[in-house]
C-alpha cells in the first residue's frame, strides 16, 4: 500500500473539505477553522491518512501556493476601486502596518515576554503578526451577504498590500537586526524606496510584456499560461533580485488584468483616431468568454491551494506547545488586536472630516478590526528565523508569571 500514499492523502483532503463545507453551511463554522481542526485530529489519531510528510516541506509548499492564491485575489481587485479608495488602501497596506509594528515594538520597553528579546526580535515578531491572511479573510467574507462594497475593497486591498509591507519589515529590518545584533535605522527610507520602486517596476514591466504576448494569441490555454507566467515571473524575479515578490506579483497581475479590461471595451471614436506605436494596448487581445474561463480556472487552482495550505498548517501544530505557551499566545493576541483597533480608528473618527480616508461607520470599523486574521505567511516568516533564535526553547523564569513586570495580572 506504500505506492497508494499520495492517493489516500488526496482522497482524505477531499473528504476533509466536504465535511468542513457541511460544517460551514449548517453550523456556520468558518471553512479554514474546520479544515485545520479536522486535519489536526487526523494527524493525531490517523496520521497514515495524510502520511505525505507535509511538515517537512511546509515552506516549499507554501511559497509555491502563495502566488496562485494572491493572484486570484489580485485579479478581483479592480483598478477603478483602487483609484477611488487609493488613500484608504494605501493607509491600510502601508501606514497602518508600519504604525502597528512600531506600537508593538514599543512594548519592548515593558519587556512583556520577560525573555530578554532584542528590539529586532520585537520587529520580527510583530511583523509576522501584522500580516493578514487573504485566504481566510476572503473565505469568511464570501459567506456573508450585504457587506458594503467599500468595506470589501478595503479588506481585499489590505489583505494583499499589507502582506508585502509586513514581509519587507520582517526580512529587511527585523531579520537582519536579529542576525547582526544591530541595525542602522537611517537606512530604512532608502531601503523602503528601493524595495517599493524596484518591485513596482518589475510588476509593471512583466505585466505589460504579458499583455503584449496575449496580443499574439487568442486561445484560452495560451492566455491562461501567460497570466500564470506573469504571476510566477514577477514573484520569482523580484525574489531573485532580493526585493518584494508579493508586491511585484500584485502590481503585475493588476497591470495585466487592467489592460485586459480596457481592451475588452468597445473602441470609441476618440481611441480610433489616436492610433500610435502602442496600438497593441488598444487591441482586443482576448474575449470575455476566455477571461471568464480563466477566472474560473484560477478559482479552482486557488480552491485546491487553500485546502492544501490549511492542511499544511495543521501539520505544524503542536498541541503541547499551545497549552504550555497559552499565556504568551494570549498576550500576543490581545496586543495585536488592541493595536489593530487603534490604527483602524482613523476610519471611524477621521473619515467624516476628510474625503481622503473612507468613512466606514461603527459596523465597518468592527469588520476591519476582525479582518486582521493571521495565516500561512506568518508561519513562513517564522521559519525564516535563524536557528539560534530559540524563543520557545528557553525555560520559563521561576514563579507563576512569564512577564516579570505584569505577573500580578494573572
Amino acid at each position: 500500500m506504500e505506492h497508494m500514499t499520495i492517493e489516500i492523502a488526496f482522497l482524505t483532503m477531499i473528504v476533509v473539505y466536504f465535511i468542513a463545507s457541511i460544517a460551514q453551511k449548517y453550523v456556520k463554522i468558518p471553512l479554514p477553522h474546520s479544515i485545520i481542526i479536522l486535519s489536526v485530529l487526523i494527524y493525531k489519531f490517523q496520521p497514515e491518512l495524510l502520511n505525505i510528510h507535509i511538515n517537512k516541506h511546509f515552506d516549499t509548499i507554501i511559497l509555491f501556493l502563495i502566488p496562485i492564491i494572491l493572484m486570484y485575489d489580485a485579479m478581483h481587485l479592480k483598478w477603478k476601486d483602487i483609484k477611488q479608495f487609493k488613500w484608504s488602501i494605501g493607509y491600510l497596506a502601508i501606514f497602518s502596518v508600519t504604525i502597528s509594528i512600531l506600537l508593538g515594538v514599543s512594548l519592548y520597553y515593558l519587556d512583556i515576554f520577560g525573555r530578554g528579546l532584542s528590539i529586532g526580535a520585537y520587529v520580527a515578531l510583530f511583523s509576522m503578526n501584522m500580516a493578514t491572511d487573504a485566504i481566510s479573510v476572503g473565505n469568511i467574507f464570501s459567506q456573508f451577504k450585504g457587506i458594503p462594497h467599500n468595506i470589501k475593497v478595503l479588506v481585499e486591498g489590505e489583505s494583499l498590500g499589507n502582506d508585502a509591507t509586513a514581509m519587507i519589515a520582517f526580512y529587511f529590518i527585523g531579520l537582519p537586526w536579529i542576525i547582526n545584533g544591530t541595525f542602522d535605522l537611517t537606512n530604512i527610507p532608502l531601503i523602503s524606496l528601493k524595495l517599493f520602486s524596484i518591485s513596482t517596476v518589475i510588476g509593471l514591466v512583466i505585466g505589460f510584456v504579458g499583455f503584449y504576448l496575449l496580443s499574439l494569441f487568442n486561445l484560452f490555454k495560451q492566455e491562461l499560461l501567460i497570466i500564470l507566467g506573469v504571476t510566477y515571473g514577477t514573484f520569482t524575479l523580484a525574489e531573485i533580485m532580493n526585493v518584494s515578490g508579493i508586491l511585484a506579483l500584485i502590481v503585475g497581475v493588476i497591470t495585466i488584468t487592467t489592460l485586459i479590461e480596457n481592451s475588452l471595451r468597445v473602441e470609441t471614436l476618440e481611441t480610433k483616431k489616436n492610433k500610435n506605436i502602442y496600438k497593441f494596448l488598444r487591441k482586443q487581445v482576448t474575449t470575455k468568454v476566455n477571461q471568464e474561463n480563466i477566472y474560473n480556472t484560477i478559482d479552482t487552482f486557488s480552491f485546491f491551494a487553500v485546502i492544501l495550505v490549511f492542511i499544511s498548517m495543521a501539520s505544524m501544530i503542536n498541541i503541547n506547545n499551545l497549552i504550555y505557551y497559552w499565556k504568551e499566545i494570549l498576550i500576543m493576541f490581545v496586543a495585536t488586536t488592541l493595536i489593530r483597533a487603534i490604527v483602524m480608528t482613523k476610519f471611524l473618527l477621521v473619515g467624516k472630516a476628510t474625503k481622503s480616508i473612507n468613512y466606514v461607520g461603527l459596523n465597518g470599523w468592527i469588520i476591519l478590526n476582525l479582518a486582521g486574521i493571521k495565516g500561512a505567511l506568518s508561519i513562513v516568516m517564522l521559519h525564516s528565523l535563524p536557528k539560534t533564535f530559540h524563543f520557545c526553547e528557553q525555560p520559563r523564569p521561576k514563579g507563576r508569571g512569564f512577564m516579570p513586570k505584569w505577573h500580578k495580572l494573572f
